[in-house]
């Protein structure tokens, strides 16, 4: 064994070799990073609200808390989870977060009717206007 003194010089000067070692590691990893996972967690991503944004998904949007949560999309895909494993562990985790386009279930029934119902009613109105205003006309006409 060497005396004291010696031990931190060799740290000294094994430290550039174990950054650049470090540094190859990391783009190496990212150079390799899986194609089809980074597309499954892109469109799993694509699915979910961002809670920070309006409208954006987790995917699009540029706040932390989005990135957090892609990161976290990103484990549960690497760790061999299906979609929809991934986005029940992803709502789970992120109460605040909502699916952009939400599926059709007895809890989710009145998002897909209502918007139907408003759309019914207003377009019965505008019918139920149109039909009276002629009527109305003509009879101004005759009883002149």
């Amino acid at each position: 064994m060497g005396d004291a003194s010696t031990v931190p010089s060799r740290l000294r000067r094994m430290s550039p070799l174990v950054t650049v070692a470090l540094g190859i590691f990391i783009v190496f990893s990212l150079v390799n990073a899986d194609p089809i996972a980074e597309d499954r967690s892109e469109r799993i991503g694509d699915q979910v609200r961002c809670p920070a944004c309006e409208g954006e998904s987790i995917a699009e949007s540029p706040s932390s808390y989005a990135a957090d949560m892609m990161t976290y999309v990103r484990e549960l895909v690497d760790q061999g989870l299906s979609d929809q494993q991934v986005l029940d562990r992803l709502m789970a985790s992120y109460p605040d977060s909502q699916l952009l386009d939400p599926p059709l279930r007895a809890g989710t029934l009145l998002l897909w009717l209502i918007p139907a119902a408003v759309l019914l009613t207003g377009a019965g109105l505008v019918l139920s206007r149109r039909r009276r205003r002629p009527t109305a006309l003509l009879g101004d006409n005759h009883g002149r």
